[in-house]
């Protein structure tokens, strides 16, 4: 039986070619790191290390070897390399089908390679990177202070989620809408969350904010490793700052007693706004020693304000940013949600001090 074999001679000409050779632009995205310009197929010799992988899986799911240099068969039961080092020619096994049992060929390698190595043929559609040559041009990139580009997980009741790397200075409105299509369910967006579990609440009011370090700070939030969650307009956001508060005090090691027991607090504090209810003042409130706290039971802007005063201490007083950042998903959701929380309009807070 004679068994199919694919030569990478023309294949290695068909696909030396680079990256786009558009001009950088602030807002141009990129979604992948496999830009090509091949010196070799031969994946260690590859100048592009992430290219090198993508040709390094796809060698690998023809041949691969022990750790003494012996072939272990994959797709193909063994390869040939010519003298110049500059094709390969895989023996592929006879009989090998895909899943739903059509035949494996040669045809379907060469395929492969070339939806990975060419440019043009990359998924059936445009090239979408940029070419970045050197520091000084991928300092080109960005705002202010925040230079270059930063990954951004785009995530939650998202229409298109995913990994999205891009420049400094996009904003919340590009990253939301422009990107991800807007909410998965076609309601209205009512908050986006970046910087992860501990990162604050923005409302579409806020959605020119530039991805950028300083201006986040300023906002009262903060980038953290770029995660963007996006919620539709049925969320409860005293139900989100909860959460965090619940993080917190599972996460919370307990060297600390702002993060210790003021997550548990603070846990405490969400419930009884939720639920309605006012606490009574208890045998140690009603000591004449305790001057700044109440005889009575306290009404809900009393407890949104003792809430505010929790956080402030556990973003000041904690001895890791566990404690310290998660004042920022809960002083965000008063600040801009004041409603879910029973509140008519929001309070002063700390989250910009």
């Amino acid at each position: 039986m004679r068994i199919p074999r694919i030569l990478l001679v023309t294949l290695l000409a068909a696909t030396a070619c680079k990256g786009g050779e558009s001009s950088p632009s602030r807002h141009t995205l990129i979604d992948s790191r496999d830009t090509y310009d091949p010196r070799s197929l031969d994946p260690a010799l590859s100048t592009d290390t992430p290219t090198g992988r993508a040709v390094g899986y796809l060698f690998d799911g023809l041949v691969r070897f022990t750790p003494d240099a012996q072939v272990v068969p994959g797709l193909a039961r063994a390869w040939d390399v010519s003298p110049d080092g500059r094709s390969y020619t895989f023996h592929l096994r006879s009989g090998v089908k895909f899943h739903d049992g059509r035949p494996f060929s040669a045809k379907n390698v060469v395929y492969t390679f070339q939806r990975v190595l060419d440019p043009k043929t990359k998924g059936g559609r445009g090239w979408p990177l940029f070419p970045i040559d050197g520091a000084k041009a991928y300092a080109d990139f960005g705002m202010g202070r925040s230079r270059g580009t930063m990954p951004i997980q785009l995530a939650g009741n998202i229409k298109h989620g995913g990994l999205f790397e891009t420049a400094f200075g996009i904003t919340l409105k590009e990253l939301v809408h422009d990107i991800g299509g807007g909410t998965e369910s076609g309601r209205p967006v009512k908050a986006a969350q970046v910087g992860g579990p501990l990162g604050a609440y923005f409302p579409p009011s806020m959605f020119d904010l530039p991805f950028d370090y300083e201006a986040f700070a300023a906002a009262g939030g903060l980038i953290g490793h770029a995660g963007i969650t996006v919620f539709d307009d049925t969320v409860d956001m005293a139900h989100m700052a909860r959460f965090a508060m619940e993080f917190c005090a599972h996460e919370s090691c307990g060297k600390c007693t702002p993060c210790r027991i003021g997550s548990t607090r603070g846990v405490e504090l969400i419930d009884r706004l939720i639920a309605g209810e006012r606490r009574a003042a208890d045998a140690v409130e009603r000591l004449p020693q305790m001057r700044n706290a109440l005889g009575g039971a306290r009404p809900p802007e009393q407890e949104i304000e003792l809430l505010r005063d929790l956080c402030d201490t556990m973003k000041f007083g904690s001895l890791c940013a566990l404690g310290g950042f998660t004042p920022y998903p809960v002083l965000s959701a008063l600040d801009h949600f004041p409603q879910d929380f029973g509140a008519s309009a929001p309070m002063s807070s700390a989250a910009a001090e």
